[in-house]
């Protein structure tokens, strides 16, 4: 099972370096991990040292640019200048956290709009199957709300508040 991870994350490496060839391959991985094991089509937790004529494999891979991951610890090593950093992606924490309190849904579509993005993610089967993030946050809805109702920052803010506070 680990020979099989460790090559599906190989071809994540390298299809995600030829699509993002501009970085010149300078993408680090952040997190590898297992969503979910089945085993015969039964969700397992421990599956070492379990024989299965089929095996259905769920994790998840993140990646970021190198100068991304540089420019933010040498801002973190200039205040905390002998710790660790660890980089996690937000996607993660947010399926764990999402999974843990829903619980028994095990199908649903998430949404959070952001400042100036939001990002879509769908879990089918308990498991994080996409994730799409888009340009558009509350920010340009609320710069849309400016400008059709000529309103200032202030009150167009204001006025998207109170519409999704259900005012």
């Amino acid at each position: 099972m680990n020979e099989l991870i460790h090559k599906e994350s190989a071809i994540f490496e390298s299809t995600t370096n030829q699509k993002y060839s501009e970085l010149h391959n300078s993408l680090s991985k952040i997190e590898e991990k297992t969503l979910s094991v089945e085993l015969n089509g039964y969700r397992v937790v421990q599956p070492v040292g379990s024989r299965a004529k089929s095996l259905a494999l769920s994790f998840y891979v993140s990646a970021s640019p190198n100068i991304v991951l540089e420019t933010i610890t040498k801002a973190v090593h200039q205040i905390y200048p002998h710790k660790k950093i660890n980089f996690h992606s937000y996607l993660l924490s947010l399926y764990v956290l999402l999974r843990d309190l829903i619980g028994k849904e095990e199908d649903f579509i998430f949404l959070d709009v952001g400042a100036e993005i939001s990002e879509l993610s769908i879990i089918r089967n308990g498991i994080l199957t996409q994730s799409a993030t888009f340009p558009l946050g509350m920010h340009n809805l609320i710069r849309a709300l400016m400008e059709s109702d000529n309103l200032s920052y202030s009150l167009a803010s204001s006025k998207m508040k109170m519409y999704s506070d259900g005012i």
